[in-house]
């Protein structure tokens, strides 16, 4: 093999592996700007604010192909399991219990136990032990297998709601995403974030090594990932309000549209960190061009 051939060769095998490097570092760095933008989003005040100021008789969501409001639907279908676990453990309170629960389980009391419920959803997700939950997933646990999520070990009708909630939450984000509870926590943990921005870091390293001695080239593939990194961010937001559009009233979306609103400066700083990245790429590239050049027109000057 001449030195022509194996130059051609070697810059092709680090072409390959540069954008192989490049493809894994964008899903890095977007696996953990989305998780650190949840966490943030989910932590934050506006977050809390908004969850305790939602009009629950008026937020709606989806169930059976029917729109029902969060608090007509918790009522009922918590009312329905209370009376039915009174009857099942006292037969003859069954004449009693439609009165008695359904005037414990008032539209306020429902609906400070859903947004209590809400808070402690979100600790559960984000803070629960993480080294734990893979336990549980190495062991085949899953959320059904947990007590403190069924209902019926309630000692109080506000208790019950509560853990009818939780339960109602965690089957139905584990039915439309397919992925357990578990595997969620340890998705969303802060050390899967920091993982993911370590991998970033030596896939950086990687990819100067990879390009060395023309490490500026990394420049040219760090500015892709950028670029591609905010126009994935802008696909995703898009796709969420083209999927939404027309039900702009159901809970998901309420509480789902500031956290995609959340993540346009991350784009934005993405579309900025590529055209700088991209501009040095090519004010070094014509630089050692103009060099070349010059030290070529004074090689052939001096013979």
């Amino acid at each position: 093999m001449n030195e022509n051939v194996k130059k051609k060769v070697i810059t092709a095998v680090k072409i390959i592996v540069s954008l192989i490097l490049s493809a894994v570092l964008t899903a890095s760095v977007l696996g953990a700007v989305a998780i650190s933008g949840a966490r943030e989003y989910l932590k934050s005040d506006g977050f809390q604010e908004q969850v305790k100021t939602a009009d629950l008789n008026e937020l709606k969501f989806k169930v059976n192909g029917q729109t029902v409001t969060v608090n007509d639907y918790v009522c009922q279908s918590a009312t329905k399991f209370v009376e039915q676990a009174l009857e099942s453990k006292y037969s003859f309170a069954s004449m009693f219990a439609n009165v008695a629960v359904e005037a414990v389980l008032s539209n306020d009391i429902v609906e400070k136990a859903i947004k209590e419920e809400v808070f402690e959803l979100v600790d559960y997700f984000l803070d629960s032990d993480r080294d734990e939950a893979k336990q549980r997933i190495e062991n085949n646990i899953s959320s059904k297998d947990n007590t403190e999520l069924d209902p019926s070990g309630a000692k109080t009708p506000e208790e019950a709601v509560k853990r009818y909630v939780r339960s109602f939450v965690i089957q139905n984000i584990e039915s439309t995403t397919g992925i357990s509870s578990d595997r969620i926590i340890v998705l969303f943990s802060e050390k899967t974030v920091k993982n993911l921005i370590l991998i970033s870091v030596l896939l950086c390293v990687a990819l100067v090594a990879v390009n060395f001695p023309n490490v500026f080239n990394a420049l040219l593939y760090g500015g892709a990932v950028s670029f591609v990194c905010g126009i994935a961010i802008k696909i995703a937001q898009s796709k969420f309000e083209t999927a939404n559009e027309g039900a702009t009233d159901l809970i998901g979306y309420v509480f789902l549209k500031p956290l995609t609103d959340a993540y346009s400066p991350s784009a934005v700083k993405a579309f900025i960190a590529g055209i700088v990245l991209l501009l040095i790429f090519a004010g070094v590239y014509f630089l050692f061009k103009k060099l070349n050049n010059n030290g070529t027109q004074t090689q052939a000057t001096e013979q």
